[in-house]
């Protein structure tokens, strides 16, 4: 480091009489290098400006993005809700309507089907018979 006298004991650095430790030193001795030129200070701020709209760009989408993910969990929530929900009494008697319905049918498609098997069973044994 310019500028900056080691001391024996080793614990530091005597910068115009005065003790510093290393870390220190270090700061008050880059404190005295020229700043940087006009025309570097305009690119670094102007590379800062991009970086911080890139920033901002990317975090506004991130944001749309989360909200969007929210707003159809939520929407999927909800739902789910509504198909947990216990049914109504009108409801419920519209259900047990149909499923009785449903089952008279398929009752009645097996009962006729069963009548066949057995007239056409009947006859065959007129016919040996």
């Amino acid at each position: 480091m310019y500028g900056a006298i080691p001391t024996p004991q080793d614990d530091g650095y005597e910068i115009n009489g005065k003790l510093f430790p290393e870390i220190v030193a270090d700061a008050l001795l880059n404190d005295e290098e020229d700043p940087l030129p006009a025309d570097e200070q305009r690119r670094a701020y102007n590379r800062d400006a991009r970086d911080r709209q890139a920033r901002e760009k990317y975090f506004k989408k991130r944001r749309a993005l989360i909200s969007d993910q929210h707003r159809q969990q939520k929407n999927r929530h909800s739902t789910r809700v509504a198909l947990a929900t216990p049914l109504r009494a009108s409801e419920y008697a519209s259900a047990c309507t149909c499923a009785i319905v449903v089952g008279l049918i398929v009752f009645g498609v097996i009962f006729s089907i069963a009548l066949l098997m057995i007239r056409g069973g009947i006859r065959e044994i007129e016919k040996v018979g």
